[in-house]
């Protein structure tokens, strides 16, 4: 099987999933899918919520393009979208995408390097990029470049040592550094570090320094303890934290016998008993709220039986219902407000019967809908404002005989009429304002003849309408 075979099964599993019971078409391979109707395109584009989903459906229809909710892309989105589409950039919400997202675009795409302001990049994204491209060196600002980042930059590029601050490498950078390149080693003073951290320079293969942990001196002395097991004397155990005695102890559980147990509070035992669950005889269960039990439940349900039930509210029983509906006997359902329903709805729709809908409020039809649709007859339409209409027929037409137009106002019928041009008859154009039409006649310009502000400067047209589209 070649690469391009396996993106398209990649593609089709994506699309299979979503697929609904009931739905009268299949997707088991490609050939099905050129019986599919504008209708059906249409049906999945309602069920797309996320930019992974948009970008999908992208690589399948083309043309909804210009109903793409762009603000649902994430950097990953993004940058899958942009090595296919660089023409897109432009749309792109740079603070989305992280150092690996710009590396790998960069790469692919090096002509968008131009278009880029290169203020916004930090130290981190920038020894990512140039450890893989260094000819955009020219660019970089490597006053913005801390230890970390300077270890792992010149492990890959050495030549760029005439740029670095050496003063800024702590003990685990050196290390790092050292190990993969040992011809800095006259570039380390000595001099500035403990013999603990001397030894910790000099000892074994050390991890990735892009690797987080809260305070970098005791992730050295955790590190030590696994290398040279004589330094756990010298490691000052009464300074960690609660969050540092979960980390510690979800990697390295034979050190539990020296552990300050009161330090942890409901959520380190959350954290720490998804890893090690042996830990179970030590924790006063009375430290974990509802939030705490709903992610220690998702993973460890096995510890239902210590539960203080009362402590979850009805956002709590929604996540943890959407894993586990077996706890439904469990459930108090009035706690679950409008919101706790749709979400969990969404999923498993077998809790209908249950289900007090008169706390709905529109945003909550609006997200059931999306995915739900049959439950349209338990919907209360007068609860949905404009901007709920707006959200719902960008991608669930059938529902459009129900809408009352008048709630609609101009920025309601801008972000409807980019998606669903369809529409536009029912529109009452005197509510757009001048940004509205701004932004609608950019990515719809046959509606340039409904705009009062073109109307009334028919003699200057031309450069009026330029300073509408990008004023």
């Amino acid at each position: 099987m070649n690469v391009e075979e396996e993106f398209e099964l990649f593609d089709l599993e994506w699309l299979r999933a979503k697929l609904l019971p009931g739905d009268t078409v299949s997707a088991d391979s490609e050939a099905d899918l050129a019986g599919w109707s504008e209708k059906d395109w249409e049906m999945i584009a309602g069920r797309c919520r996320r930019g992974h989903d948009w970008y999908e459906l992208l690589t399948f229809r083309p043309q909804f393009t210009a109903r793409c909710e762009w603000t649902t892309f994430g950097g990953s989105d993004w940058c899958s979208y942009l090595c296919e589409h660089p023409e897109a950039f432009d749309r792109c919400n740079y603070s989305s995408l992280d150092e690996l997202d710009w590396c790998y675009l960069f790469g692919e795409q090096p002509q968008l390097a131009k278009k880029y302001d290169w203020l916004d990049f930090d130290g981190d994204k920038w020894a990512c990029l140039l450890s893989e491209h260094p000819r955009f060196a020219g660019q970089c600002d490597w006053e913005k470049l801390d230890g970390k980042d300077w270890s792992k930059l010149l492990s890959r590029q050495p030549q760029f040592a005439v740029k670095c601050d050496w003063r800024k490498l702590n003990p685990e950078n050196w290390r790092y550094l050292l190990y993969n390149r040992p011809r800095f080693e006259d570039k380390c003073d000595p001099g500035r570090f403990a013999d603990i951290e001397k030894l910790y320079i000099l000892s074994v293969k050390p991890e990735d320094p892009g690797e987080d942990f809260r305070r970098p001196e005791t992730r050295i002395r955790y590190e030590l303890l696994d290398t040279l097991p004589d330094s756990a004397d010298k490691f000052e155990w009464k300074s960690l934290t609660g969050p540092e005695w979960s980390y510690l102890l979800s990697r390295q559980p034979r050190f539990n016998v020296r552990c300050d147990w009161s330090k942890l509070d409901g959520g380190d035992w959350c954290d720490l008993l998804q890893e090690q669950p042996q830990f179970a005889d030590k924790c006063p269960w009375g430290k974990l709220d509802g939030g705490d039990w709903c992610d220690l439940l998702r993973t460890r349900p096995q510890f239902a039986g210590h539960c203080e039930w009362a402590e979850l509210n009805g956002w709590d029983w929604s996540e943890l219902l959407q894993d586990w509906p077996l706890f439904a006997d469990k459930c108090p359902w009035e706690k679950l407000d409008g919101k706790d329903w749709s979400s969990l709805l969404f999923f498993h729709a077998r809790f209908a019967d249950r289900c007090d809908w008169s706390k709905f409020n529109g945003a909550d039809w609006c997200d059931l809908l999306y995915g739900q649709p049959q439950f349209a007859d338990r919907c209360d339409w007068s609860k949905l404002g404009g901007d709920d209409w707006c959200r719902l027929l960008s991608g669930r037409l059938r529902f459009a005989d129900k809408c009352p137009w008048e709630k609609l106002d101009g920025k309601d019928w801008c972000d409807l009429l980019t998606k669903q041009p369809q529409f536009a008859r029912h529109c009452d154009w005197s509510k757009l304002g001048l940004k509205d039409w701004g932004r609608l006649l950019y990515l719809q310009p046959q509606f340039r003849d409904e705009c009062p502000f073109l109307r009334d400067n028919r003699e200057k047209d031309e450069e009026y309408e330029q300073g509408l589209l990008w004023g």
